[in-house]
């Protein structure tokens, strides 16, 4: 065991101590979102967790809707998703709202379908619980 300012580095029973102001998880402060050009209906949006400019690389638990209105409730009229990198967990509401896993270098991209012209707003549930949201357009 060593100590360093009275602090132990010391891991008893899987449990590592951690001192004051340290932490095992990386700083996450939001998501950057990348909205790709429409195709066939489709928009493939790409979710990558940031901390400050840097891009954090670890399997993250995303909880995320589309609504028609900047951060409101799930809303599933006129969409098909498809999970294009990453792991579902579950579907909390079909073709609105979903937890998934991102992949180890902390992407995760879906992708949303609507014919016609529309306004979709993706809403991501920060890890503090406030929401992110990304307003997107489909053409008609």
């Amino acid at each position: 065991m060593t100590t360093t300012g009275g602090v132990s580095n010391q891991v008893k029973h899987g449990v590592q101590e951690v001192a004051p102001g340290e932490s095992l998880v990386e700083p996450f402060e939001k998501f950057d979102v990348s909205v790709g050009d429409e195709t066939g209906n489709e928009i493939t949006l790409t979710i990558t967790k940031k901390g400050g400019s840097e891009t954090l690389e670890a399997v993250t638990r995303i909880e995320f809707w589309f609504a028609a209105t900047a951060k409101g409730a799930p809303d599933a009229s006129g969409n098909t998703y498809t999970l294009v990198t990453g792991t579902a967990v579950t579907a909390v509401t079909a073709n609105a709202h979903y937890v998934a896993l991102s992949n180890s270098s902390g992407v995760l991209a879906v992708k949303l379908g609507v014919s016609g012209a529309a306004t979709r707003h993706l809403v991501l549930v920060l890890p503090d619980g406030q929401l992110q949201n990304e307003e997107f357009d489909f053409a008609a």
